[in-house]
């Protein structure tokens, strides 16, 4: 029989250990818990496991080997009474504040003011056990009122968090752990009062609810940790593609601006020859003037109001070409118009934008050479071609002539108007070309074609010359 209970007392010495490991590691994922997602009922929680596993169960194994396992004396009770209500007050604001993560809570400072109160009230009754023996022994009826308001204290707490549950999930998960605390309590009242093997159980129900919270605690760490990677995740895609709209909208300033730097040569081209010669020049030639001044006016509201607002629709290109084309003899440039082509359907401020750049192009790299601008109709497409006498492109050149910001040795552009213009085309469907000739460059705009439908009404077809 002796042997029986000795078995006994070291299977609840085993399991007592085991409790106060999983509680101590269960507190430990509780705070780890509370560094990934800063809500305040992690940081609770989690101090409350670790005073419960770290202080208060080896702290009162402790104080009942001091005084001989005598069952009178109440020091082992009180310390484990001051630990548990210090564990309690601790699950209760955890309840009050729910997942709240704009407290500035501490966690170092609560735990060691959690597990000083709970270290420093067993110190203080070992201290008065040892200076005063027998100063704490009292009856048994002593000893079952405190495990009685232990018992009722978790079961009240288990009640709160079944009270929250339906506002606070987690909450509804703690209840039943909670309740089990007050099982344990119950379970050393019963010992108190009879005896028998109810501490042991109460041990061992200890230990199989710390192996419980310890899972639950590392689940809950596992699931906060895979949400703070999909907000990490989240943020470094919102960051990608800020940083690509960021980037996009660099390129389309600069573009517009090389697209209106173009626009405002012809346009005070005009208007310096006006000036000057407004007297000298023939009435057809300054409305002519003027009219291309209007018209480079247009076009630069047609790039500052947005080309992507300007709705498509089916047009001549031939009309839309003249226009550009009066424009460029206007600032004096030499251009040659020949042919005829169909109809094409886009934005037509796009198509002049194009021609635009083709032509302040050529009059950059083959300044004095007259330039030809061929229309016509291939295979469905309608092609537009753009020919200058210049002294042409080496193959280096040619390979990369449409790359974003390449531009020639001897060039002072921004290395835009080829990669403006080939990326507007194949946004209607078409593309420009860059094809070999002796002498000179000749680049080709290519459209497809579309046939005419006399119920959608009159083209627009822009101004002739």
């Amino acid at each position: 029989m002796i042997e029986g209970d000795a078995a006994a007392a070291l299977a609840a010495d085993v399991a007592r250990v085991v409790a106060a490991t999983m509680f101590l590691t269960a507190g430990t994922v509780r705070l780890a818990r509370w560094w990934v997602t800063h809500d305040a009922r992690s940081a609770y929680m989690g101090t409350s496991l670790v005073v419960l596993g770290g202080a208060l169960l080896p702290l009162w194994h402790l104080s009942s080997s001091l005084d001989g396992g005598d069952p009178q004396t109440l020091a082992p009770a009180l310390t484990r009474a001051v630990g548990t209500a210090v564990c309690q007050v601790l699950v209760v604001r955890a309840l009050r504040n729910g997942d709240d993560d704009s407290l500035s809570l501490r966690p170092r400072v609560l735990l060691l003011r959690a597990a000083g109160l709970t270290v420093g009230a067993a110190a203080a009754l070992a201290a008065v056990g040892l200076l005063l023996p027998g100063a704490l022994e009292t009856s048994r009826a002593a000893h079952l009122g405190l495990d009685a308001a232990m018992c009722g204290g978790w079961i009240t707490v288990a009640l709160m968090a079944a009270g929250r549950a339906a506002s606070q999930q987690w909450a509804g998960r703690a209840a039943p752990l909670l309740a089990t605390m007050g099982v344990v309590e119950l379970l050393r009242f019963l010992d108190t009062a009879f005896g028998g093997a109810w501490l042991s159980a109460a041990a061992l129900l200890s230990a199989l609810l710390g192996a419980v919270t310890c899972w639950f605690a590392l689940r809950d760490l596992f699931d906060a940790t895979a949400a703070a990677h999909r907000r990490a995740d989240d943020l470094s895609t919102a960051l990608a593609h800020a940083g690509t709209a960021a980037t996009a909208h660099d390129a389309w300033r600069e573009e517009l601006a090389h697209d209106l730097r173009n626009g405002l040569v012809g346009l005070r081209a005009a208007l310096h020859t006006l000036a000057a010669y407004d007297e000298r020049l023939d009435p057809t030639t300054a409305r002519q003037l003027r009219d291309a001044a209007l018209e480079e006016v247009a076009h630069l509201e047609h790039l500052v109001d947005g080309a992507d607002r300007e709705e498509e629709t089916d047009f001549e290109v031939a009309g839309v070409v003249r226009t550009v084309v009066r424009t460029r003899r206007a600032t004096g440039q030499q251009v040659r118009l020949s042919g005829t082509a169909g109809v094409v359907r886009g934005r037509p401020g796009d198509l002049a934008t194009v021609l635009q750049n083709l032509l302040v192009n050529a009059a950059t790299h083959a300044p004095g050479s007259p330039v030809t601008v061929q229309l016509g109709t291939v295979e469905g497409r309608v092609e537009v071609s753009v020919t200058d006498r210049g002294p042409g492109l080496t193959a280096a050149e040619a390979a990369r002539v449409f790359d974003r910001g390449v531009r020639g040795a001897a060039s002072g552009g921004s290395g835009l108007g080829l990669y403006v213009a080939r990326t507007l085309m194949r946004r209607h469907g078409g593309d420009v070309e860059l094809r070999s000739r002796v002498g000179g460059a000749c680049f080709v705009v290519v459209l497809p074609a579309v046939a005419r439908r006399a119920a959608d009404g009159p083209t627009r077809t822009g101004a002739s010359s």
